[in-house]
């Protein structure tokens, strides 16, 4: 947030807090005061929610400790029922007695309606503004309640000055169950702000912005290709993939996607590199039972330096989805991942959400020079050919799988639709063994037909039964 703020909040400023219910404006503002007891500054927190006692308790909640002779603290519950301008004269001297540097105000909206009429409201905003943060320089927050539902404040603030307007809000996410919150800075005065939004959770250590992936401008690729595991891939792409590289393996229901991927991870598991693998369908015991079943007995043994995660796609959504990538690759620090399915999240994300995800990956490849490979059906219909063309850009190659017919006899097929800075090999016939994996053969012949539908790839011949997982 303080990036967002191009260093934080003006000194000497009066800001209004607002949002809804349960949106974290309390556990902001618990921040701002811990930061201020940090630097040795006097505070003072004015509750009109909670008594001191109920305060201290819910702020260990979130690890923040408020035992410092810095910190004061004023119970305003009793002036909601008294409506007495004599106490908040008596919070005002509160401040002035400890000289305070920061202030905040929990909350403002409760604070107008317990003094009674308009106009000892627009006397108490008077005071703060020009006695508190101008005369006396006291950073100030005001905490305001929007009602749910309603789009602004109950008490109009538009005749008052504040230098600045951030905005909370806590929204249901139907689809995950799960509540999203969010913050936007609508006004600073004096300051150039970012205008995007901050997604962000509440967890132990208070409020958490969603961890997000940076891809670096100046960033190339060197020379150093990294080996699928499948000798006759890494022919088509003349020698393999480029370290940093994304690449789609893209393909129909069984064309053998997650088989490629496995593979792939199993090589770099056999070289001793650290290798993460995210899967949206299958479970580490079924990953390392279909691995064993082709022959990849380094990823069967699933070993120390492999770490894979399974995540639900109906369940989570793309701010959660890319701090958990973040945060794996943070702990791991693989050389390798394995991504399957990215067209699981097609359905419920949004096209710019798609595009976030992807980028994501990307930006995180090129920044810890890690390579991966990601996997997308493209049977489920024309939103998920629509999802992929939207990202195809930020991917840096791009493997087709799919079944053809070579002389009479159906086949599996592989090609390379593309590939950044790599002489590609053209279409080859590719099988599935139990034991040995997958192999890629010889090239095709011009005369090969693609299969576009599920019921057609069911006609392939026998042959195929000894095929190990459906890919």
């Amino acid at each position: 947030m303080d990036d967002m703020l191009n260093g934080g909040f003006p000194k000497n400023s009066l800001v209004l807090i607002a949002g809804n219910a349960g949106s974290g404006k309390t556990t902001l503002s618990s921040h701002f005061i811990d930061e201020g007891i940090k630097r040795g500054e006097s505070c003072v927190y004015v509750s009109l929610g909670e008594d001191k006692q109920q305060f201290l308790s819910n702020s260990r909640l979130f690890n923040f400790d408020f035992n410092s002779s810095l910190f004061h603290f004023v119970d305003y519950l009793t002036v909601a029922k008294e409506h007495s301008t004599e106490s908040f004269e008596d919070f005002v001297n509160v401040v002035v007695r400890s000289k305070a540097r920061r202030l905040v105000i929990d909350s403002i909206s409760a604070m107008l309606e317990a003094l009674g009429n308009p106009t000892d409201a627009r006397n108490a905003i008077h005071l703060i503004f020009e006695t508190l943060v101008k005369r006396m320089g006291i950073t100030t927050l005001i905490v305001g309640e929007i009602p749910i539902g309603a789009q602004r404040m109950t008490y109009s603030f538009k005749e008052f000055i504040v230098d600045g307007v951030i905005l909370m809000e806590m929204r249901f996410d139907e689809r995950t169950e799960k509540y999203k919150r969010s913050l936007r800075i609508e006004k600073m005065r004096g300051t150039p702000v970012l205008s995007e939004s901050m997604n962000f959770t509440i967890d132990d250590g208070g409020i958490r912005p969603y961890k997000k992936a940076t891809r670096p401008l100046n960033y190339e690729t060197g020379p150093a290709t990294v080996s699928t595991g499948i000798a006759g891939l890494d022919e088509m792409l003349d020698g393999g993939v480029k370290k940093g590289f994304v690449v789609a393996v893209e393909g129909d229901l069984g064309t053998g996607k997650t088989n490629v991927l496995s593979q792939f991870i199993n090589e770099g598991l056999k070289n001793n590199e650290r290798c993460l693998m995210i899967s949206t369908s299958e479970t580490k015991p079924e990953l390392a039972q279909g691995a064993s079943s082709l022959g990849l007995d380094w990823l069967a043994k699933l070993p120390e330096h492999l770490r894979v995660e399974s995540i639900d796609p109906d369940s989570i959504d793309k701010d959660s989805l890319i701090d958990k990538m973040c945060a794996l690759v943070e702990e791991s620090k693989p050389q390798r991942l394995a991504f399957g399915s990215i067209s699981d999240f097609f359905l419920d994300f949004t096209t710019s959400e798609v595009k976030d995800l992807v980028q994501s990956i990307s930006s995180l490849s090129k920044t810890n020079g890690m390579t991966s490979l990601v996997s997308s059906t493209t049977t489920s219909g024309a939103e998920n050919r629509d999802a992929m063309a939207a990202v195809s850009d930020f991917f840096d190659g791009i493997v087709v799988l799919g079944f053809g017919e070579q002389e009479g006899t159906v086949c599996r097929s592989i090609s390379v639709s593309k590939m950044r800075r790599t002489r590609i090999g053209g279409d080859r016939e590719l099988e599935i063994h139990k034991g040995r994996g997958v192999v890629v053969l010889g090239e095709l012949s011009a005369r090969v037909r693609a299969f576009n539908s599920r019921q057609r790839a069911r006609t392939a011949p026998s042959r195929f039964s000894a095929s190990a997982g459906s890919g």
